[in-house]
């Protein structure tokens, strides 16, 4: 049961990401079913070739969650749009001393070189 919990809360996830980047998020619900179901599908045809009984059904689970990581990676890996804001890089600023690029909203101080980044950008 707590599967189709994750299921809904995927679809979730993946047509915030996709609206994030400028993509229609509607498009994204379809993707995300179908890749579980042929996911789901694939696992079970797997279970039935190599076992048989309740195991069947662990494959079936397992290649839906390996169908709902693949729907993840493609909607967190889209390409932003352009006009669109880049939020994932939004706060990633170049180290002067290293140009290690380091997440301002986490660290004041450079995480390869350990400089002062306080003086080159407002934190």
């Amino acid at each position: 049961m707590i599967e189709i919990l994750l299921f809904f809360l995927l679809i979730k996830i993946n047509s915030a990401k996709a609206e994030l980047k400028g993509y229609k998020k509607n498009r994204f619900i379809p993707f995300t079913v179908i890749l579980i179901v042929v996911g789901e599908l694939l696992g079970a045809l797997i279970g039935i070739l190599a076992v048989k009984g309740i195991v069947i059904y662990i494959y079936a689970l397992i290649g839906a969650a390996i169908g709902g990581l693949v729907s993840y990676l493609i909607t967190s890996n889209l390409k932003v749009r352009p006009g669109m804001i880049d939020y994932d890089k939004l706060n990633i600023k170049k180290c002067p001393v290293c140009n290690h690029e380091n997440d301002i909203t986490m660290f004041t101080r450079c995480e390869n070189c350990n400089a002062d980044l306080t003086p080159y950008y407002d934190i």
